[in-house]
């Protein structure tokens, strides 16, 4: 027997779960199929798909009408936005929070404690569906503590270090190193502007 409660708005589980068979929520439009494991505390709110062997940790919140495909993983504490998807294989750290309308594609490997706004896009696909045999999938890999402003798309196959910065609209075509802050179209490291303050030597200060 499933131990969730019925909110307004949403399933919330009692307990970890593990889904033996496929399972419709009628009452919130919610389906989740077999193999997929929920945490204890998890919410899952009205619309949402979660695919097959799925693995959602503790006090997670999947948004209205998201999709979690096939053997993605979040880790506990995850929040997914309205309208998101989460493709397969995808694997999402502990403590993140994705806004709404984002794309997490298939693969793609986030760390803990990022923020994601709304519309962030990580594609996949660095060919353009040119490829030739076996579709690759490449999506950038990023790091931990890494806040990413609205609408940002990352190009695939580069690496976003830990506490980075991206400012909102910005398309990232190039690897960004660890405490760094980028911005722009393409995007570009933000340089510390000087402030004209002296230190005791007479040396101006940096100030980000």
């Amino acid at each position: 027997m499933i131990n969730y409660t019925k909110n307004e708005t949403n399933i919330e589980f009692k307990e970890e779960t593990l889904f033996e068979n496929t399972i419709r929520f009628q009452d919130y439009n919610i389906k989740i199929h077999k193999g997929t494991k929920l945490g204890k505390g998890t919410k899952i709110m009205e619309n949402v798909v979660i695919r097959e062997n799925a693995i959602i940790g503790e006090d997670c919140i999947v948004g209205n009408g998201s999709l979690i495909r096939e053997n993605a993983q979040l880790g506990d504490n995850v929040k997914i936005g309205f309208s998101c998807s989460i493709e397969t294989n995808a694997k999402v750290g502990n403590g993140t929070n994705i806004q709404g309308f984002s794309m997490i594609c298939e693969f793609s490997q986030i760390g803990k404690g990022c923020f994601f706004g709304p519309f962030f896009c990580n594609p996949a696909d660095n060919d353009i569906s040119n490829f030739e045999g076996e579709y690759k999938p490449n999506p950038a890999i990023i790091g931990n503590n890494v806040r990413i402003g609205a609408k940002v798309t990352l190009k695939p196959a580069i690496s976003i270090g830990n506490n980075v910065v991206i400012g909102m609209s910005s398309l990232v075509t190039k690897n960004v190193p660890d405490n760094e802050m980028w911005y722009g179209s393409p995007a570009k490291q933000v340089i510390k502007q000087q402030t004209g303050i002296g230190d005791s030597n007479g040396n101006k200060q940096l100030r980000g």
